[in-house]
């Protein structure tokens, strides 16, 4: 009915036999709580690096396709303002690049037709100049041989006249 102190020893035993337990098994989850953090850690930063050098395979893969692909373009661009027409490789993509290629290629098969036109039209030209110089050449020949022809006949009709003259004057003399 009255209270007396109590011994703080024994509930300072209990309590420490309660607290170890406890501790051991609060040091367990933290352990396995560290644990599975790390290896989340360690799996997060082998996807990041593994995404890393995709990026980077990725990005080498498109470097090197649009310079493959701008250089091919620009040798045929070239090619074709320095009057060769011949094939050339071309970007066969489904991008830009392709459709600039295709595009080329379509323009440089119309030049191609439209050279291949002009040559023969140009040879069709210089068939019809000798053609129209082989008939000068003969019409000169026979107006020079009229002309001939005329001055001949011009010539024997003034010398029968003249032979006239003579033998009246010799029967005037």
């Amino acid at each position: 009915e009255a209270p007396s102190a109590a011994d703080p020893r024994e509930l300072a035993t209990a309590s420490a036999e309660a607290i170890g337990p406890a501790v051991q098994t609060l040091d367990d989850l933290l352990a396995a709580r560290v644990s599975r953090l790390s290896t989340t850690r360690t799996t997060t930063l082998a996807v990041t690096l593994a995404a890393l050098v995709l990026a980077c395979w990725v990005a080498a893969g498109v470097w090197w396709r649009t310079r493959t692909d701008v250089g091919q373009v620009l040798t045929a661009v070239t090619a074709i303002s320095e009057h060769d027409l011949d094939p050339h490789p071309m970007p066969q993509g489904r991008d830009e690049f392709g459709d600039i290629g295709r595009a080329l290629d379509v323009a440089r098969g119309q030049l191609a037709d439209a050279r291949l036109s002009l040559d023969r039209s140009q040879a069709d030209r210089e068939q019809q100049l000798k053609a129209a110089f082989v008939q000068q050449r003969v019409a000169e020949k026979q107006a020079r041989g009229r002309a001939q022809s005329v001055i001949d006949e011009s010539a024997t009709v003034v010398i029968g006249e003249l032979s006239d003259v003579v033998v009246q004057i010799d029967a005037v003399r």
